[in-house]
């Protein structure tokens, strides 16, 4: 569904908590040549690095806690 469906709380969760509606809006206007500015691209990127240093933060931290079960 486009994100103009979408309003308030449930815009905000899943544009910036769960980054569904960009990745599946942008690229699609991207393609389209639908974009009116380039925020929504710039917003796409910055969401991806924040995303990939959570994930690399969690894999660093479990990797600290982690113990072999063979020994």
């Amino acid at each position: 569904m486009p994100d103009e469906a979408f309003h308030g709380l449930f815009k905000i969760v899943f544009t910036f908590a769960l980054p569904m509606l960009l990745v599946s809006n942008v690229p699609a206007r991207l393609l389209t040549d639908k974009l009116s500015t380039p925020f929504p691209a710039l917003l796409l990127l910055l969401m991806s690095v924040v995303c990939f240093c959570v994930s690399e933060w969690g894999w660093r931290a479990s990797m600290r806690r982690y113990t072999s079960a063979s020994s």
